[in-house]
């Protein structure tokens, strides 16, 4: 049974002599047109769980159509099988174990070396030229950033607009073959196309929480740029590792990759590599309440954006200026800046920018008190961020609209739609959220004069944002905690501990704050 769990000799088990399994293969390997046999021990040599025609295209150098032919006489002949075949989505194809073997012994005795690695070279190009137009049409931003795209495939011009129709879905469906096919590529030397592929990956990787595999990516890509001295692709991995630790909520660690990543960039001479580096450094340094420092990060990588003509990513930092300003108490400085991020967003074509800018817009008309504008907006974010099956952004829209609805004194709704919010950011394990939301959800605890479930709220919230480092946030719980607690007649910050429990629940009634009181407390510069 050992040998027979040894895919290198699973074959040679159960082939004795001249017959068995193999036999069988061979026979019907024979029987086939010699274009359909090269198809078979060329796709033999992909290591992914399944795949598209146009791989099959790829590997040999054909058009889809043909290949969808020779794929359909490989599946009648019983080496290759349906793996996915829903109406509306492109079928995929699956070899069984032994049939996948049998494919490789061919390929490495049928073709001359200088055929396979062509042929392996195509279908990593392809891979990464889908992913770089399907990063282009969720982003809306200039992409790749301090590099040139990758060339299309002759086979692929063609039929793009087909397979990219919904670039997420796209993401999806190749997600498992980009993870094994960055592992290939980084293993075979390949370290460009490993580190290509996975940055055109990451919209992918964060749009659905995709942790772990942006992480076993990066991680390979980069080391196989450091063995192949490959300094673009070091460096971009560095700073993709950098962008990871801050969705992570690990600002120290995000600074390090990312100051690491910069320097590599100056060296290269990579101005619109360098600015992504200074945009993630400015948002270390906003969640560590350093906005001046913010600030010139920001400054940096907008004047990298504006030399790179990269409107997208210009949009997207104009938007956290307006963020930042907002932190700092500058309402005259947000909003112009927000309202250009909006404008800028909207010229890209892409929902994922537009998103974005609104939330900031939002969140400044909020601040502003434009309580029925900002409600809008955030509607108008859910919308998008639903419609891409964004759950990130789409928790993010949510707990700007219970912040809204609170602050209209819809308590009721605002309690509905930030236990939506909870519920995602628990899903997505995402501390700083989570935070947030809790903050909220005291809020609508407080005005409805709940105050030790308010101040449960307020715990949790400043516990949160100080295992995440976020310590702004975390002096505005702590000073809403104050608050309530001082009203519940709790002076020395004791108070019954409890599990907080659902928004409403009953409790002996303290005095009611105001969403006013509470707008002043979350808004108040530091002491």
């Amino acid at each position: 049974m050992a040998r027979l769990r040894d895919h290198r000799s699973r074959l040679d088990v159960l082939s004795p002599g001249e017959g068995g399994v193999r036999a069988g293969f061979r026979l019907t390997y024979r029987d086939l047109a010699p274009e359909a046999a090269r198809m078979y021990r060329r796709l033999g040599l992909l290591r992914t769980a399944d795949f598209a025609a146009w791989a099959g295209a790829a590997v040999l150098d054909t058009d889809v159509w043909h290949a969808e032919e020779l794929i359909d006489h490989l599946v009648d002949a019983q080496l290759l099988e349906v793996a996915d075949a829903e109406p509306g989505r492109v079928t995929r194809y699956r070899f069984q174990d032994l049939l996948r073997l049998f494919a490789r012994e061919r390929a490495e005795s049928d073709e001359p070396e200088g055929e396979t690695d062509a042929a392996l070279d195509r279908a990593f190009a392809a891979w990464v030229w889908l992913a770089e137009e399907a990063h282009r049409r969720i982003d809306g931003r200039e992409f790749p950033v301090g590099r040139d795209p990758a060339p299309a495939p002759h086979f692929l011009v063609e039929p793009a607009d087909e397979l990219l129709a919904a670039p997420m879905d796209w993401f999806e469906s190749e997600r498992t073959a980009v993870a094994d096919l960055v592992g290939h590529a980084a293993e075979t030397g390949r370290a460009r196309y490993a580190w290509t592929l996975t940055e055109s990956t990451v919209p992918h990787f964060e749009t659905k929480n995709y942790l772990e595999d942006w992480q076993r990516c990066a991680e390979l890509a980069l080391a196989s740029a450091r063995r192949t001295g490959d300094q673009p692709g070091e460096a971009t991995m560095l700073r993709l590792l950098g962008s990871l630790a801050i969705y992570q909520r690990r600002y120290e660690q995000a600074e390090g990759w990312n100051m690491a990543a910069l320097r590599l960039l100056r060296n290269t001479g990579d101005v619109g590599g360098a600015a992504l580096a200074q945009r993630n450094l400015a948002m270390c340094a906003r969640f560590q309440g350093d906005w001046e420092r913010a600030l010139e990060f920001c400054e940096a990588a907008l004047a990298g954006f504006h030399a790179s003509g990269d409107i997208g990513n210009e949009a997207h930092l104009l938007g956290f200026q307006a963020q930042i300003e907002l932190d700092r108490g500058n309402m005259g400085g947000a909003l112009p800046l927000a309202e250009r991020a909006v404008a800028l967003s909207r010229r890209t074509g892409s929902v994922r920018a537009e998103a974005q800018s609104v939330y900031r817009l939002a969140e400044v008309r909020l601040r502003a008190g434009d309580l029925g504008e900002a409600a809008e907006a955030f509607d108008a974010v859910l919308r998008l961020t639903r419609g891409e099956g964004d759950r990130v952004g789409e928790a993010h829209a949510l707990r700007g609209l219970g912040q809204t609805q609170w602050s209209q004194g819809l308590l009721s709704a605002a309690g509905g739609t930030l236990q939506q919010a909870l519920e995602i950011t628990e899903e997505l394990a995402d501390r700083f959220l989570y935070a947030r939301v809790e903050t909220d959800l005291g809020c609508v605890e407080a005005i409805g004069g709940r105050l030790t479930q308010a101040a449960e709220r307020f715990r949790r919230a400043r516990a949160a944002f100080g295992e995440v480092g976020a310590q702004p946030w975390r002096a505005q719980a702590a000073r809403l905690l104050a608050a309530v607690q001082s009203a519940a007649g709790e002076p020395g910050g004791g108070g019954r501990p409890g599990a907080g429990g659902a928004v409403g629940s009953a409790e002996p009634p303290h005095r009611s704050f105001t969403a006013a009181e509470l707008t002043v407390l979350l808004t108040r510069p530091e002491d």
